[in-house]
């Protein structure tokens, strides 16, 4: 895989729900369309770091007990 291709992470109903139920307490605060944009970009971007982590860890203990195996 080169760097331009990526994993997709597939989100499950229960992510899709919790995002929806986060976006409709969001949308009810009083927040100008910059602030709410910005918001949901930061949140965004933490979403994604926690999954990238979450794979890494998940490669690596793979590796690791693979490795054990001998």
């Amino acid at each position: 895989m080169n760097q331009s291709e990526s994993i997709e992470i597939q989100r499950t109903p229960e992510f899709l729900e919790a995002a929806k139920r986060l976006s409709n307490f969001i949308s009810g605060l009083p927040l100008s369309k910059e602030q709410n944009d910005h918001l949901v970009r930061e949140m965004v971007g933490q979403i994604q770091l926690a999954e990238r982590a979450a794979f890494m860890q998940g490669f690596e203990f793979g590796l690791e007990w693979e490795g054990g195996e001998d």
